[in-house]
C-alpha cells in the first residue's frame, strides 16, 4: 500500500473520527493561565529558570553575537535590578507570576521571606521539586486569598495579564502601609481605552495615585530589553522560517496530495508564526511599547 494511503486512512475511517471527537472534548479546556505552553517551551531552552526579557547593559550589542549564555546573564542582571529595590526584610515578599521560581529563590537566598504565586500548575510542581524551600501557591492574583500582609509585592512581566483596577485593588489589600509595589513590565505607548493589553503607563500611574500609591521611581529600560528581541527575531528569520519552508517543500514534493489536504493546517501555522514574529519585532516594539521598571509606595493613611 502506498505511503500516502496509509497516511490518509485515518481521515476516512469513521471510528477514527469518533475517537478524534472524544480527544477534542478531552483537550478543549486548555487554560493558558494554568498551563502556559509558550513558557514551558522557553523554560526547556534556558538554563537559569527565568522567563523574562532580560537586561543588557550594552543596548548596541549585535544580535548575531549574542549567545545563550549572554541571554541568561542578561536575565540574571534583570533579576538583580529588582532585588536592589527590595528593602524590607522584616516582612514577607509576594512574587506574583513567579514563573519557574528563580527570582523567588534569589530573594530567599538574600534572606527575604518569600511567597511565590503562579496560576500555572506545571510551574508549581517545578518549583516544589527544584526549590523545595520556597512556599509556592497556585492562584490567579485577583483570586489570591491570604491573611498575611506583605512588605513588598513584585510583578515581573505579570501585571500585563491583570486588569489595572483589580491589580491596584488587590495590591492595596495585600500590602502593608509604607510597603513597596515593584513592577517591571512593558506598557503600551498609546491609550486605547479600558481593558487594553498591555496597559497604558500613564493610566496605570494615575489610577495607582488615586489608590493612594506614591511613585518612587520610574525607569525606562526599553533599550536594555531590545537586544533580546533582536536575538529572537534573528533566529526566527535565519532558522525557524527557513526550516518551516524546507518542511513544507519536502512535503509538497514527496506527498503532494497530503500537502494539498493539509493546507489549512499550514495556514494556521503561518498565521501563528506571523503573529509571534510581529510580537518580537524590535522596531514595532519600540514604536508601540515601552518597558518600565516602576516602584510605588503605599501611603500611610
Amino acid at each position: 500500500m502506498p505511503i500516502f494511503n496509509k497516511n490518509i486512512i485515518p481521515f476516512l475511517n469513521p471510528v477514527e473520527w469518533m475517537r478524534a471527537v472524544r480527544f477534542k472534548k478531552k483537550n478543549a479546556k486548555y487554560d493558558r493561565a494554568s498551563y502556559d505552553l509558550e513558557l514551558e517551551f522557553y523554560s526547556k531552552i534556558l538554563g537559569n529558570n527565568m522567563l523574562h526579557y532580560g537586561y543588557f547593559e550594552n543596548p548596541e550589542i549585535e544580535a548575531a553575537s549574542i549567545s545563550l549564555m549572554d541571554f541568561e546573564a542578561a536575565q540574571i542582571r534583570y533579576a538583580r535590578n529588582l532585588l536592589e529595590r527590595v528593602e524590607d526584610k522584616a516582612h514577607p515578599v509576594l512574587d506574583v507570576g513567579c514563573g519557574m521560581g528563580a527570582l523567588s529563590e534569589m530573594l530567599r537566598i538574600k534572606g527575604f521571606r518569600v511567597e511565590s504565586l503562579t496560576p500555572d500548575k506545571k510551574q508549581v510542581a517545578f518549583i516544589a521539586k527544584n526549590y523545595p524551600k520556597l512556599r509556592v501557591r497556585q492562584s490567579r492574583y485577583e483570586e489570591f486569598e491570604c491573611k498575611e500582609r506583605f512588605g513588598t509585592i513584585l510583578h515581573a512581566e505579570s501585571l500585563q495579564y491583570i486588569p489595572i483596577d483589580r491589580a491596584i485593588a488587590r495590591s492595596s489589600e495585600l500590602i502593608l502601609p509604607g510597603g513597596r509595589w515593584i513592577v517591571c513590565d512593558y506598557f503600551s505607548r498609546r491609550k486605547e481605552g479600558a481593558g487594553q493589553k498591555p496597559h497604558h503607563l500613564e493610566t496605570f500611574l494615575e489610577k495607582a495615585k488615586a489608590g493612594k500609591w506614591r511613585l518612587i521611581e520610574a525607569v525606562d529600560i526599553t533599550v536594555n530589553v531590545l537586544p533580546t528581541l533582536h536575538f529572537i527575531n534573528l533566529y526566527l528569520q535565519r532558522i525557524v522560517f527557513p526550516a518551516k519552508h524546507l518542511a513544507y517543500e519536502k512535503l509538497r514534493y514527496k506527498q503532494p496530495k497530503l500537502y494539498y489536504l493539509s493546507r489549512r493546517i499550514r495556514e494556521g501555522i503561518d498565521k501563528k508564526l506571523g503573529k509571534e514574529s510581529r510580537t518580537v519585532n524590535p522596531e514595532i516594539f519600540r514604536q508601540e511599547r515601552q518597558y518600565m521598571l516602576v516602584v510605588l509606595e503605599k501611603t500611610r493613611e
